[in-house]
């Protein structure tokens, strides 16, 4: 693992403490964190923008220059506007991966799988996530 940038929906700003939001639309905030080799480097907090448009957070992640999202829950349209962003989008379950620090180390080890469209939700309300 070389160089990436993780985002990770999340409720709170506690740096690696953050607690993970369960879904990317529902995520107050996003929390950055910077992995060289196998060092983290750095961790940061942005706000997530309203759900209103859901393509407004895949600019704001792709600005920010996020390599990586994790998350347990996105919908079909976000998903494929990572996907065309070559944003790489993973699939962690929210058990055992409640915060960030526990979801980082998971991805360091590549516990993860790059998620499916069919894993996405549906639309509003109807969000059945299916681990692989």
């Amino acid at each position: 693992m070389n160089r990436m940038r993780i985002a990770v929906p999340t409720q709170t700003q506690d740096g690696l403490a953050s607690i993970r939001s369960e879904h990317f639309g529902h995520a107050e905030l996003f929390t950055l964190v910077d992995i060289s080799g196998n060092d983290i480097t750095g961790v940061q907090h942005i706000a997530n923008m309203p759900h209103g448009n859901c393509m407004m957070p895949v600019k704001l992640l792709q600005d920010m220059q996020v390599n990586v999202l994790v998350v347990s829950g996105i919908g079909t349209t976000p998903l494929k506007g990572f996907v065309t962003a070559g944003i790489s989008v993973f699939f962690a379950p929210k058990f055992p991966y409640q915060d960030v620090k526990s979801l980082v180390d998971g991805m360091m080890q590549q516990e993860f799988s790059l998620m499916n469209p069919d894993q996405a939700c549906q639309g509003h309300g109807s969000c059945r996530v299916k681990s692989i």
